[in-house]
Formats: structure tokens, C-alpha cells, sequence
């Protein structure tokens, strides 16, 4: 005889929780979404500030170091070889409102008498000739000229950004007190952050042959 099992309703209830849900995998929110843009947004402002503010520093320092070596460059080759002239031999033009000029001679190393002239580009020394230190489309050069009171050659650049007159005192000047000679020099630059920089020195020499 054949014996028919009929399932409790406990057994029934068992096998429709032996089913397992299907897990299915969730998307960002729009709050989450907004937070990480909000933070992404934060982050490329901060780097961005700290490469501009890289940026101007490393401009400055270019434009500062720039500007010293220019002006010592500049000193010391006025001083060097005005030291050597002597105020018979000196003109010194003030007559312009921002820059200086002084134009001079030096003498003869090899001479056995002392002739006065200047060398040109090349360092080679000729009679009668004279050096002009002045300033021409913001720059500051050396200039040679021949007896004839003509340019021999071209301008040598020795600075640049001579600025303008500020106040009493300016962009090139340079002061006589009989033997004594003070040069001054200040430029006005600005750099990619559009902020104008300006940079001074001064020194004085004694003439040799006075």
C-alpha cells in the first residue's frame, strides 16, 4: 500500500525562507556626490593658491637676484674705470629731471707721458676718445665716443629698468664733491604678479688722479 506524505505547514514555511534574497549593488547618493565635488573643489582651490603663491615667490627671487647682479655689474664697472680719470677730464650732465651722464677719459697705461682718451668694446685704448655712462630707453650703457665727439660702435647694456626720478633722487645719479665721486642706481621692475619692485644701491670712489 502506497503511503502519501503530506508536508506540515511548518516544513512549507521552512523551504520559502531557504530562499536567499538577491543582493543588488547601490549607487551614490546625490548627498554623496555633492560632498566629494564639494572636497574636490576644496583640494583645487588649496593647490591652487599654493602654486600661484610658488609661482610669485620663484618670480621675485628671478627678478631680485636679477636686479642685484645688474646693478653691482653696473657699479662696479663705472667705478673701476672712473677711478682711473680725474676732474680735468670729467663732464658730468644733470640736466635731465630722471637720469645723469658723466663722460670722462682715462689715461695711457703704456705711455711714458700721461694722454688721455678710452677704450673701446674691445679694451683697446685710444687717445682722445672718450667714455659716456648714461641712460637710453631705461637702460643704463657704456658708450664710446671718438675725438670727434661721434658713437663708435654700439651701446653696451649694462643694466636694465633704470627707473625714473622719485622725488629728489634719480634712476641713475651721480654726485661730484671734488675728488669724490658717489654713483647711484635704481631700478623699477615688475614681475607676473604686476606688483612694481624697485631696488637702490650707491658707492663712492676717490679719484686717483685727481
Amino acid at each position: 500500500m502506497r503511503t502519501t506524505k503530506v508536508a506540515s505547514d511548518h516544513e512549507i514555511f521552512s523551504r520559502g525562507r531557504d530562499r536567499r534574497p538577491i543582493h543588488r549593488a547601490q549607487g551614490f547618493t546625490l548627498i554623496e556626490v555633492a560632498v566629494a565635488l564639494a572636497i574636490l573643489a576644496i583640494i583645487a582651490v588649496v593647490f591652487g593658491e599654493v602654486v600661484i603663491s610658488s609661482t610669485t615667490s620663484m618670480d621675485y627671487l628671478v627678478t631680485d637676484n636679477t636686479s642685484d647682479m645688474e646693478i653691482k655689474r653696473s657699479l662696479n664697472t663705472i667705478l673701476n674705470e672712473l677711478r682711473l680719470s680725474s676732474n680735468a677730464v670729467i663732464t658730468l650732465d644733470t640736466s635731465d629731471a630722471n637720469f645723469d651722464t658723466i663722460t670722462f677719459q682715462t689715461p695711457d697705461a703704456y705711455g711714458s707721458s700721461v694722454d688721455w682718451g678710452a677704450s673701446d668694446s674691445t679694451g683697446a685704448w685710444n687717445a682722445n676718445w672718450s667714455v659716456r655712462y648714461t641712460v637710453a630707453n631705461g637702460r643704463l650703457v657704456r658708450r664710446v665716443l671718438n675725438a670727434l665727439n661721434n658713437q663708435v660702435g654700439s651701446d653696451e647694456i649694462l643694466a636694465r629698468g633704470i627707473d625714473s626720478a622719485n622725488g629728489a633722487v634719480k634712476g641713475f645719479q651721480v654726485t661730484q664733491n671734488g675728488p669724490v665721486v658717489n654713483v647711484l642706481i635704481r631700478v623699477r621692475k615688475t614681475p607676473f604678479d604686476g606688483k612694481a619692485y624697485e631696488k637702490q644701491m650707491s658707492t663712492s670712489i676717490f679719484l686717483k688722479n685727481a
